[in-house]
């Protein structure tokens, strides 16, 4: 989904990194599909970073794991879904997947993102008609982000 080049690498950049990583000064979206950005604090470090993923079960495992405090997540929408000419980003609050269960097989589908204030977008990710809901399964994911706690705040 994201590309990078050693072009786009910076070298002799300040500051420590963990071994396999490396700094970017640019990156190039090549699936134009959304993606989420996630605004965090690592309980380790207690520093402020995003991650931009495209992977909803990423984004879910974030979401569970105690040791990242969520600031904001964001849907970075483009124009095939939140129905514009432009690519948006909005904050979010959940997002509900729907699939159908059918004779031992799963079919993704949509996705519903649901915006804070109330907006709702949708990608349908099946042509299939949906004309009774037997067999579908409806999942939430409620992201938890709350406002960034300082550092000798009681909770």
């Amino acid at each position: 989904m994201f590309q990078t080049s050693k072009d786009m690498q910076l070298n002799n950049y300040p500051g420590e990194l963990s071994p396999g990583r490396a700094h970017w000064h640019s990156i190039a979206q090549t699936l134009l599909i959304r993606w989420f950005q996630v605004r965090y604090i690592c309980a380790d470090t207690a520093i402020e970073q995003i991650l931009m993923t495209g992977d909803l079960d990423v984004l879910e495992a974030i979401n569970a794991d105690p040791s990242f405090h969520l600031l904001s997540v964001n849907l970075v929408s483009p124009p095939s879904i939140n129905g514009t000419d432009n690519w948006l980003i909005s904050p979010l609050c959940r997002v509900t997947t729907l699939v159908r269960n059918r004779l031992n097989m799963e079919l993704l589908l949509s996705y519903k993102y649901h915006l804070v204030g109330g907006a709702m977008l949708i990608e349908r990710l099946s042509s299939i008609t949906q004309t009774d809901n037997a067999g579908v399964e409806r999942k939430d994911l409620f992201i938890r982000c709350g406002p960034a706690r300082r550092a000798n705040s009681p909770h």
